[in-house]
C-alpha cells in the first residue's frame, strides 16, 4: 500500500487486442486508489533504444538554441520526439492494454491529444512537488473520477540515480488543488497562494515556473508524515500510467546519461482538445484505431518537432537568455 503497485506482461499479452481482464481489473484499481501504476514488459526495448539515439541527436541540435522550454527547475526539458514515420509504434501510441486501462478507468471512449518527451540532463536539479493539473471543480467533498491519464514511457532504465520521477501515492484525492475558482475573490486567493508557495519552494528564481500548479510546503510536510512519496524506478519497456492530479515531481539525474521519458496523454471524448498534434501523412494509420481517436493533422512537409513548446516572447516561463534573470514573485 506504501508504493505504486506493478503488472508484468509477458511476450505476445503486450500487444493482445483482448488483454486479461484480470490484469486489467488490478492495473485500474490500483491506479484508482493510489493515481498510478507501472506496467512492465509493455513495450520493446529496442525500439526505445532506436528513439532515444534519434532523440540525442536532437537534444544536441535543441542545445545550441539560445532558448527553449525548461519544466519548473534547470536541466528539466520539454523536447518532443521526433514525428518520423518509422519511430512512431502502435505499441506506444495504440498500446491494447494500456488503452484497455485508461478506458476502464476513465469510463470513457479515448482520444489521444498530447505525445511529447520530458529529457532530464546530467546535473539537473530537483522541482517543486507540482501537479500537472488540478480538480477541474472547486469546493468538492471527494475527488471526481479521472478526467485525464498521462502515460510515461521512459526509454532506458531508470533508477533513482537517473532521475526517476517521484510520486506522492494518493495525492489525486486530494481536492484543494483545483484548476478553477467558485468566484473572483477566491480566483485572486488562490493565486497569491499559490505565488507565495512558488517563492517558498524557490520556484520563482528558477525559469520557466508554473506557479499554479506548485503544492504549497505545508501540504507538502503534512502529506510527507502521513504517506512519503516514493521513485518510479523502471527497467526498460515498463510504462508509467498516472493521474495528472497526482502530485508529482523530477528528481536530479546524478549519472552522466541523459534520460528521456515520452509523455502521451489520453483525454474522455467528451474533453475539449487543446491544439492538434502534427505526424506524417505516413502515419495515418493512428487515424484507424478503433479503440482511439486521435487530435492529430496527418502532414505531407516537415515537421519542426523541437519548437512546439516555444513559450511566446512576453511570458515568464520563457527560458531567460545566459546572464538575463528571470521575472521574480513579488
Amino acid at each position: 500500500m506504501d508504493g505504486i503497485a506493478r503488472v508484468q506482461l509477458a511476450g505476445a499479452e503486450s500487444g493482445a487486442v483482448n488483454p486479461d481482464p484480470d490484469q486489467v481489473a488490478f492495473a485500474v484499481g490500483s491506479l484508482l486508489r493510489d493515481g498510478a501504476v507501472i506496467v512492465a514488459g509493455a513495450v520493446d526495448p529496442e525500439r526505445l533504444d532506436r528513439l532515444a539515439t534519434t532523440m540525442s541527436d536532437d537534444l544536441e541540435v535543441l542545445l545550441r538554441r539560445p532558448e527553449r522550454a525548461e519544466n519548473f527547475s534547470a536541466g528539466h526539458l520539454q523536447q518532443d520526439p521526433p514525428p518520423r514515420a518509422d519511430l512512431l509504434w502502435p505499441e506506444v501510441l495504440t498500446n491494447p492494454f494500456v488503452l484497455r486501462v485508461c478506458q476502464t478507468a476513465m469510463g470513457q471512449p479515448l482520444k489521444l491529444t498530447g505525445y511529447t518527451n520530458n529529457t532530464n540532463l546530467p546535473g539537473s536539479v530537483a522541482q517543486a512537488v507540482h501537479v500537472d493539473e488540478g480538480q477541474r471543480w472547486p469546493g468538492l467533498s471527494e475527488a471526481h473520477p479521472p478526467a485525464r491519464l498521462t502515460v510515461n514511457i521512459p526509454l532506458s532504465a531508470t533508477d533513482e540515480s537517473r532521475g526517476a520521477i517521484e510520486l506522492w501515492p494518493g495525492t489525486h484525492l486530494d481536492t484543494r488543488l483545483c484548476q478553477f475558482s467558485a468566484t473572483a475573490d477566491e480566483g485572486i486567493s488562490r493565486a497569491l497562494q499559490y505565488m507565495r508557495a512558488a517563492r517558498q519552494a524557490e520556484v520563482s528564481r528558477k525559469v520557466n515556473r508554473r506557479v499554479g500548479l506548485t503544492v504549497p510546503e505545508p501540504m507538502v510536510q503534512a502529506r510527507m508524515r502521513e504517506r512519503p512519496p516514493v521513485r518510479a524506478v523502471t527497467e526498460p519497456g515498463s510504462v508509467i500510467i498516472r493521474d495528472p492530479r497526482l502530485w508529482h515531481r523530477g528528481m536530479p539525474n546524478t549519472t552522466d546519461q541523459c534520460r528521456f521519458m515520452l509523455a502521451l496523454t489520453y483525454d474522455p471524448r467528451w474533453r475539449a482538445s487543446d491544439a492538434l498534434l502534427e505526424f506524417p501523412q505516413a502515419a495515418s494509420w493512428l487515424a484507424e484505431c478503433a479503440d482511439l481517436e486521435v487530435r492529430a493533422r496527418f502532414v505531407d512537409g516537415p515537421i519542426d518537432h523541437l519548437a512546439r513548446h516555444l513559450p511566446p516572447k512576453n511570458s515568464p516561463l520563457r527560458r531567460a537568455r545566459p546572464g538575463q534573470s528571470s521575472e521574480k514573485v513579488r
